[in-house]
Formats: structure tokens, sequence, C-alpha cells
């Protein structure tokens, strides 16, 4: 599969300096100084108080309200709708996606507990956690689900896949693997979807065939980006990465044709990514200091503070790590030390 590819001429410097965020320790709420402030974007906040600080690194929501992140140490978090409450993983391995097809088929992946043993899968069954055999030694580190399919994708070219049903996990054999980590899944549905990796690696799988493609996927300057986050919104494909000296984002729309854009910061990472066809948000860090940024169709980028508050220890934290659309105007965002807030955005 290939695309058309348009790089465009500006590149944005983004001086991003970042204030605690005015956001409110306990259930969501509208706050004030949020609903005050002057940018459209930063309409209400709420952050909320864990039972853990450790690190965070993805979230997802099922449609009937309910979310879970995971993170460090097996931490497990679920939204009940009113509070975050701490579940019973099983495990003290890291956990670094969560992904799930309604509120009783859900799944979460990570590392092995120890070295030398097998990759961590482990699945909710709207009751409870329990471990599937992964046949693997790979971190993983992006699940993905759509009907009966499950996949998930990690260290050195590794891609599982199992029936939603079964809970039996095989590897999928792929020609040529290159040895890159693959870190981000998505699409439109089982039988179309693509993978996304380190040194601009792209895998798509359409109609029971694999195909790969890493010319389009490089910044202005034609070189490699580790592709870390990727996000498909129907026909609409949102992608971010980094390269030696900068970010880079990434548009493919319904006529497959791929914009990009870079983003002119040292230091910057975007592990998470959640869009539509016609806006997308965009979380990380840059310099050590949290980041979040918007996209619309057109590519252009606006940074919206962060605003996050100290824990009461006094910590802040210094980078968002994953992010989930409740809808097209509010977004959980979750990060390093505990992190979660819940951002009401424009649509």
């Amino acid at each position: 599969m290939s695309s058309k590819r348009v790089v465009l001429g500006v590149v944005l410097g983004i001086g991003l300096v970042f204030s605690g965020c005015e956001s409110v320790f306990g259930k969501f709420v509208n706050d004030r100084s949020c609903e005050d402030d002057s940018d459209p974007q930063n309409r209400d906040c709420a952050q909320y108080p864990l039972p853990t600080t450790s690190n965070l690194y993805s979230v997802w929501g099922s449609t009937t309200g309910e979310a879970w992140v995971v993170g460090d140490g097996g931490t497990i978090l679920r939204w009940s709708g009113h509070d975050w409450v701490s579940e019973v993983s099983g495990t003290a391995a890291t956990l670094y996606s969560v992904w799930g097809l309604d509120s009783q088929h859900v799944w979460a992946v990570g590392g092995p507990e120890e070295p030398g043993g097998d990759s961590m899968i482990l699945f909710w069954d709207g009751v409870r956690w329990s471990r599937q055999q992964s046949n693997s030694k790979r971190t993983l580190r992006s699940v993905w689900a759509s009907g009966d399919d499950v996949y998930t994708v990690g260290q050195n070219y590794t891609v599982l896949h199992s029936l939603r049903m079964t809970g039996s996990w095989a590897s999928v054999s792929l020609q040529n693997p290159k040895q890159v980590d693959l870190i981000g899944i998505s699409g439109e549905s089982s039988s179309n979807f693509r993978i996304v990796g380190d040194e601009s690696t792209v895998l798509y799988f359409v109609d029971g065939t694999w195909t790969s493609n890493v010319t389009n996927y490089q910044s202005p300057s034609m070189q490699p980006v580790n592709l870390q986050s990727i996000f498909v919104s129907g026909k609409t494909v949102w992608t971010a990465g980094t390269n030696s000296t900068r970010g880079v984002t990434f548009r493919e729309g319904s006529d497959k044709m791929l914009v990009t854009k870079e983003i002119s910061q040292m230091s910057i990472s975007f592990p998470g990514v959640w869009g539509t066809a016609s806006n997308a948000w965009f979380v990380g860090s840059i310099n050590s200091s949290a980041s979040f940024i918007s996209l619309d169709a057109n590519m252009n980028a606006k940074p919206i503070q962060t605003r996050i508050k100290a824990t009461p220890d006094g910590n802040i934290s210094t980078a968002y790590r994953g992010i989930w659309g409740i809808n097209d105007h509010e977004l959980w965002l979750v990060g390093d030390r505990g992190l979660i807030q819940r951002r009401r955005v424009a649509p």
C-alpha cells in the first residue's frame, strides 16, 4: 500500500512553557480557573487523586463510560463513572497498553515479569483479570482488537494474534522481518489495519495480505522517524514519532494523501494520539516537560496548556504517556507519577 506525500513547508516551532494545572483533586467538576482561561481549548480540567504514584502508559474507554489505565508494576485502574479504583492484576510486570471491545473484553499487555520470562498478556472478562499464555519472551508495547481478532505488537518485530473467544496466542509470520521494535497498532477493522515502529516502519494488513512501507513515513529532511503512536478514525490515520532532532506528525486522509508536519523541538516524544477525521490530540513530553498539542485537518498545530497540578507530596508529572477520547470534546490523559486528567476541548 502506498500514499502520496506532502511535506508542509512551514516548520512549527513551539515554545512550550507549562504552568501547573489549576485542576481539582476529587470528582470531575468544572474548575473556574480553567473556565476563565482565555484559551477556548481549556474549558474544563480535572485531575484525580490516585491510589498509585506509578507511571501510567495507556488508557482505553468503553462506549458505556468505563475506562481502564495501565502502568508500572502491574498497575491497573478502572473508572467506574465516579472514581478511579485500583484492580488486582496479579503481576508486577510493566503494562504498556490496554484496549478492549466492550466492558467485558479488555486486554492489557507488557513485558515479562522477570528476565527470561514470558510476555505479559492479561484479559478482563467483566469480573476479574486473568493471565493468557503469550508464547513469547518479547516486551509487548501495544494491543488492539476488532471483531473477533486481537493483535499485540512489540520488541524485535513481534506480532501476536488471538481470536477473542479462545485466548490462545500465536506469532504472526512476516516476510523480511527487521530487528526493530513495533510500537503501535490501529485500524478500521480486523481486515484493514496498520502497525508502526522504529526506523519509519509501517506494516499494513489489508484483506489477508501484509505489506510494508518505510519510504513515506520519514521526516521532511528524509530522515527515518521512530514512530511512537498511531490512531485510525474511519479513513483518517494520525501518526507521530521522533527523529534525532524533531518530532514529526503525519495525517493520511481518505484520498491517501500523506501530510507531514515537523514540531521543531529537541528531546520531544509523542507516545499518545487520539483523533477524529478533522482533529487529533497528541500527548508526550518536550525537554522533560509534559506536552499536549492539537492538530486540525490542515495540520495547523496548537499547543494546549497542560496545567498539571503538583501532587500533595510536591511532585509534578513531567510527561503524558497516553490519551483516549471519551467523545470528540472530552479526553482522558495519563502520564508519569500517577497522573490522570480529564480535559474538555473544542471539537
